[in-house]
């Protein structure tokens, strides 16, 4: 892996493509941002888990851009979180792009670039 870091979403996505050998769309990423917060490795999910790690993945991209707050774990090991009194109405596609650029902050953390 090279240690330049991730500067835009095309890169993101080459970079993740190339380790998992697949192609990855926005869902793609954030599927793999829940697996890796949930502690799990990767192989076949059913389709309602795969929506729940979708779930998860724009959770904490959320988290990470100060629009929820994660509050604690239930039973089953999932992180709770809670957004704030103040919300921001954002259109889908300014939701979409505040999560791609939240997924390279992420993974520039992740990664320590």
């Amino acid at each position: 892996m090279s240690n330049n870091k991730i500067q835009n979403w095309t890169q993101l996505c080459f970079r993740l493509g190339e380790m998992f050998r697949m192609d990855l769309d926005d869902n793609g990423v954030f599927m793999l941002i829940g697996i890796r917060e949930r502690g799990w490795g990767f192989r076949e999910f059913t389709k309602e888990e795969k929506m729940n790690l979708i779930h998860l993945g724009t959770a904490t991209l959320l988290c990470e851009i100060g629009r929820v707050d994660k509050v604690t774990i239930d039973r089953d090991g999932w992180p709770v979180f809670k957004e704030p009194s103040v919300t921001v109405n954002w259109t889908e596609a300014q939701k979409i792009s505040e999560l791609k650029k939240a997924a390279i902050i992420y993974f520039n953390k992740v990664w320590r670039l």
